[in-house]
Parts: C-alpha cells; sequence; structure tokens
C-alpha cells in the first residue's frame, strides 16, 4: 500500500520535485503543495464546523494565491517573484484577516502564522527578506495585542468543537510541512555528503597522480640541481679565501704594480663570485628552495645600495650612470628587500656589461593599487647594443646568452636574467623589455610592494654621483688610532667601503652585518662611536638602538650612535634625533662627512693631528 502511494504521488509531482530542479525550487513547490493540501482540508473542515461564510471565502482566496504562485513559479520560471507574493498577500494579509475572523487566538492561526514564517525563512532572499520578515513580525504582534485589549473585534468560532478541530487541523498541517521540509533538508545534506565523499576521493587521487608526477619530474632534475648546489658552495668557499687574503694585500701593500695586479684578482674574484651565486640562486629556484621574505626595507636605501655595488664598473667604463626616482613615492615599503636589490643589480650589470658608451639611467616610479599596495616599477635603460627579435625570445631561457659570437669576450653564466624572471615570479611580478638593435634596451620591471611609510622619500638624486666623481686626492685632517668603532650595515659592499674610508684614519674598526649581530658585539666591547644603517632585514636600526637602550650591563650606553641613511626627506633629522641618535650621516658616504662626524663627536683625547709624512703617504 505505501508502495503504491509512493508512486502515485511521484507520478503526480515528481515534476516538481525531482532532483533536476535547484533546490530551493524543490523546497518551494513541496511548502506551497503542503499548503494546498492544508488549505483544501481547512476548507473541508470548515464547512463541517459550520464557520462563518467569509472565513471560508478567505480560505478560498488563500488556495486560489497558492495556485497561481504555484504557476508562475513552475511555468513562468519567476520563483522569486512568486515566493515575495505569497508572503506578502499570504501571511502578511490574509493571514491577520483569517485570524480576526477566525476566532483569533482560541483558533489555529497561531499555527499558520507560524507557517507563514517558515516560509520565509527557507524561500526569500536578501533584502526584501528582511523586511518582509519585519511586515509578519509587526503585523503578528498587531494581530496579538489587538485581540487582547479589543477581543470584541473578533468573530469567535460558535461551538467548542469546532475550535477544537480548527487547532487539530492547523497543527496537523504544520507538523506535517514540518516534518517533510525537515526530512528534505536531511536527505539533501545525506545527498551532499555523500557527492562530497566521491569528490573527495576524485580529488584525493588526481592529487596522488599530480604528486608521482610531481615527484618524477623532480628527481628527474635532482642530479643536476644537487650537482649544482654542490659545486657552488665547494667552489665559493676557496673564492672567498681569496678574495679576503687580496683584500689584506690591498690593505697592507705599498708597491703599486702589486697593488695593481691584486685590484685584478679582485674584479676578477668578484666576477667568479658573481657568477657562483647565480648558479646556486638558480639550483635553489629549481629545487623550489629559494623563499621569498617580506620585510620592511627603506626604497631609498635598496635603490642606494644597488647603485653602489655597479657605480665602479659603470666608472671604469666612462658611462653616464644616472639616477631617476620619483619624490612622492612612500618612504617605506615592504617586501623581500634582498632579492628586490638582487634583482636590480643584475638588470645594472647588464647594462653596464653591454654598454660601450653612452649611458646607463635606473628610473623607480610607483602607481598606487589602492591604500597599502605600491605598484613599483623599475627600469633600466642604456644605450648598448640593444637585441634582435629572435634574441628577445631566448632572453630569459636558463644557460642562453644572447649573440654569443659577438659577445664573447663578455662574462657571464646565461643564468641572470633566468634568475630574475624567476624570482619576480615568486614574488607575483612581471618583466618587459623593449630593444631597438645597435640603440639600446630597456627593461622594465614591476612588482606589488605593501606601503609601511607614506612619506614621500624626497629628491634622492643629488646622493649619486659621488662614486664617479674625479679630483683631488682625499686627505684625512686627523688620525684617531686609539679610536674604536662599529660600523652596522646588511650590505657586505658598504661595509667594505666603510672600513677603508676609516683605514687612513687609523681607528679600530669593527663590522656587523645584522641588528642581532651589533648586539652581541656590544655586549663584549666597549666604542667610541657606532654608525647603524637604518633598513636592515628582521631588526633594523632603530630597533636595534631601542634595544641596546634596554640593556642593563651595556658598556655603550653614554657612545653617540649615528644613523647611516639614503633619505632625503626633509625632517628625517628631527626623527633621528627625537629617536635618541647624536647625528646622521646620508649614503653614499663621503671621506669628508665621514671624517666631519668622527672629529665631531670623538673625544678631543684621542683625535691626533696627521703628520706631513703621513699625509704623503695618503
Amino acid at each position: 500500500m505505501a508502495s503504491l502511494v509512493r508512486k502515485v504521488i511521484k507520478k503526480l509531482f515528481g515534476k516538481y520535485v525531482n532532483e533536476k530542479l535547484p533546490v530551493r525550487h524543490v523546497l518551494f513547490n513541496l511548502i506551497v503543495l503542503i499548503g494546498m493540501a492544508g488549505g483544501t482540508f481547512s476548507l473541508l473542515l470548515s464547512l463541517i464546523a459550520s464557520l462563518p461564510i467569509g472565513h471560508v471565502l478567505i480560505v478560498l482566496t488563500a488556495e486560489g494565491i497558492l495556485v497561481v504562485c504555484f504557476y508562475v513559479a513552475n511555468y513562468k520560471n519567476m520563483l522569486k517573484q512568486a515566493s515575495v507574493m505569497i508572503c506578502f498577500l499570504i501571511t502578511a494579509v490574509l493571514f491577520p484577516i483569517m485570524f480576526f475572523t477566525g476566532g483569533g487566538v482560541h483558533s489555529g492561526m497561531p499555527f499558520w502564522f507560524v507557517m507563514g514564517m517558515i516560509f520565509t525563512f527557507l524561500l526569500i532572499e536578501e533584502k526584501i527578506f528582511y523586511v518582509l520578515l519585519a511586515l509578519e513580525a509587526i503585523v503578528h504582534t498587531f494581530c496579538f495585542v489587538a485581540a487582547y485589549y479589543y477581543p470584541e473585534a473578533i468573530i469567535d468560532i460558535d461551538t467548542e468543537s469546532g475550535i477544537y478541530l480548527d487547532v487539530w487541523q492547523c497543527m496537523m498541517v504544520l507538523s506535517l510541512a514540518i516534518g517533510i521540509i525537515i526530512k528534505f533538508q536531511v536527505k539533501i545534506y545525506n545527498q551532499a555528503i555523500m557527492l562530497n565523499k566521491k569528490q573527495n576521493e576524485q580529488l584525493e587521487f588526481a592529487w596522488e597522480e599530480a604528486e608521482k608526477a610531481k615527484e618524477d619530474a623532480l628527481n628527474a632534475n635532482q642530479a643536476k640541481s644537487n650537482f649544482l648546489a654542490s659545486m657552488s658552495h665547494e667552489i665559493r668557499t676557496p673564492i672567498n679565501a681569496i678574495l679576503g687574503m687580496d683584500e689584506m694585500i690591498l690593505r697592507e701593500c705599498r708597491d703599486e704594480t702589486i697593488c695593481e695586479y691584486a685590484r685584478h684578482i679582485q674584479t676578477a674574484g668578484g666576477q667568479l663570485l658573481s657568477l657562483i651565486n647565480e648558479i646556486l640562486d638558480f639550483s635553489k629556484i629549481e629545487s623550489g628552495k629559494m623563499e621569498i621574505l617580506n620585510v620592511k626595507y627603506e626604497l631609498s636605501s635598496l635603490i642606494q645600495d644597488s647603485y653602489s655595488m655597479v657605480a665602479e664598473r659603470a666608472a671604469k667604463k666612462n658611462l653616464d650612470f644616472k639616477v631617476d626616482c620619483d619624490q612622492n613615492l612612500p618612504r617605506c615599503l615592504r617586501g623581500d628587500e634582498v632579492r628586490m636589490r638582487q634583482i636590480i643589480v643584475n638588470l645594472l650589470t647588464n647594462a653596464v656589461k653591454y654598454t660601450m658608451e653612452g649611458s646607463v639611467v635606473l628610473k623607480v616610479r610607483g602607481e598606487r593599487r589602492d591604500e597599502k599596495t605600491l605598484f613599483l616599477t623599475i627600469s633600466v635603460k642604456d644605450t648598448g647594443m640593444g637585441l634582435q627579435e629572435d634574441s628577445r625570445q631566448r632572453l630569459f631561457e636558463s644557460f642562453q646568452r644572447i649573440n654569443e659570437e659577438k659577445n664573447y669576450y663578455i662574462e657571464g653564466t646565461g643564468l641572470g636574467l633566468a634568475v630574475v624572471k624567476q624570482l619576480l615570479e615568486l614574488m607575483e611580478g612581471e618583466i618587459r623589455v623593449y630593444s631597438i638593435y645597435g640603440e639600446g634596451s630597456e627593461f622594465v620591471v614591476g612588482v606589488n610592494q605593501q606601503v609601511e611609510d607614506d612619506t614621500p622619500i624626497g629628491d634622492i638624486s643629488k646622493n649619486y654621483g659621488q662614486t664617479q666623481r674625479k679630483g683631488k686626492k682625499y686627505q684625512p685632517s686627523f688620525t684617531a688610532p686609539d679610536a674604536k668603532i662599529l660600523i652596522v650595515d646588511d650590505v657586505a659592499m658598504n661595509l667594505t667601503v666603510a672600513k677603508h674610508m676609516l683605514k687612513s684614519l687609523k681607528v679600530m674598526t669593527d663590522t656587523a652585518s645584522s641588528g642581532e649581530e651589533c648586539l652581541a658585539m656590544i655586549q663584549k666591547n666597549r666604542y667610541d662611536i657606532i654608525f647603524m644603517d637604518h633598513m636592515m632585514p628582521k631588526m633594523d636600526g632603530i630597533e636595534t638602538f631601542r634595544k641596546m637602550k634596554e640593556m642593563p650591563d651595556s658598556q655603550n650606553k653614554d657612545v653617540p650612535v649615528i644613523m647611516l641613511t639614503a633619505n632625503a626627506i626633509n625632517g628625517m633629522e628631527k626623527e633621528y634625533l627625537a629617536e635618541g641618535f647624536k647625528d646622521y650621516l646620508f649614503k653614499p658616504m663621503r671621506g669628508s662627512d665621514l671624517e666631519r662626524i668622527i672629529q665631531k663627536y670623538l673625544p678631543s683625547d684621542l683625535l691626533q693631528p696627521v703628520s706631513s709624512e703621513e699625509k704623503s703617504d695618503n
């Protein structure tokens, strides 16, 4: 019997509750069909209970509205409009009328109010949901308040049996509706679980296949990556020793011929070390071990460091090396400063290598994407030999050197631009190339960086060009052999330059390449002056300075700390002085400025005049 009933129901209503329809549409049909059945049942009971004719007409009207809305939803494909019509016309209009004409609270009408609210919650969406829900709540509340204060406004059901019958039939219809809705929701939930389980199994299988393919690809490339990484480390160790000992020769030897030999060793060793570093970076990227860090850095410091690393090489070729930076760019950004510097230096080095005469221009611009995001654009333009069309297509491939027969004398592995492109991909950046063969090239890098300090960077161009100046040989005005100075900077070349500048003053110099290393050194040593770079990874100069002041047993509490900065912003000196720094020194540093600062803050008893013999030696 139950099976026969299910078949009949499926045949009659299967079109309206099948799985091909959207879930919300099926739910609408279920509720409306239950409402129509309940209305028909209520109509029969109203006739049996001899309820007033007005009540019967209202029930008929509600049935008619349900039929019309059912038609509109299923045959005109206007589900939203049909749902709103039911909520407004039946729940908010007819139900209150039935409440006053059909016995008020002493009838089954409160159950119909509940049914109307359930319909609204299940089928109405967006802003109209809140409007209709509020309207129903207000109208239903009004009905109860009016029935309480004005009971004469209610047309009561004449007989007690009629009251019982009306309450019973409303309770049964509501129970049936809620039960069917819950059953339907449980079925949908179980189907979703099964579907999700099946999809998870498929995804797991696809994931296993992808992992297997990835593992095969990694294994195929592992031997090459391991070899490159191993050889890079093995070769770099003796190169560092060679360069270190050669540096000692340059510092201590007075024979100009030997110094010239040593400078050639230094240049060649530096080039070789650069090549090895490119290979190591490439192997790290290929093996997936390269990580992009997100640290706060000073834009002017990034530009200054990049410029300094290439300026001497450009000067040796008599190239006009310029920096063009937008003065309104933010002072501090957040990103991977080390990799950004590597990208810029690589592009600048390439430009200088392939430019025989003319100029190399580093241009820095930015475009705001939102309040906290800046699309930083860095271009390197040269007047070199340029690129042919077929060369541009192979430009970023590994181990590719463009026009190698013509450029056989130019050193390089062909990895530099490949590393640049892969680093930019890791940072979700981009690189574009514009070139005219025989006239020059322009490489344009774009990458999103987060804005940390919106203060304009100012005119920093005036701080550049010092490296290429030619003129009278620098002569110190004093020496300080008993003075001890600490220089803190995360760029090794900056430390080397500073130490060379201080050599003529005969001061004892220690260096630290990070804030952490600086704190460790000041615990052990007493210094007369400390030069502190501002922007460093992990712990910047200001944070390091604050931690210095907090150290309980520091030997350097009263030591003057000088800020090293590439900032050209007006008013920055006030910020540094307010923090507690004694003074500041702009990068690129000049010997005369360094000497002035040291002479100003060293105790007078440590300063000694320079003899004529020492001047001639310098």
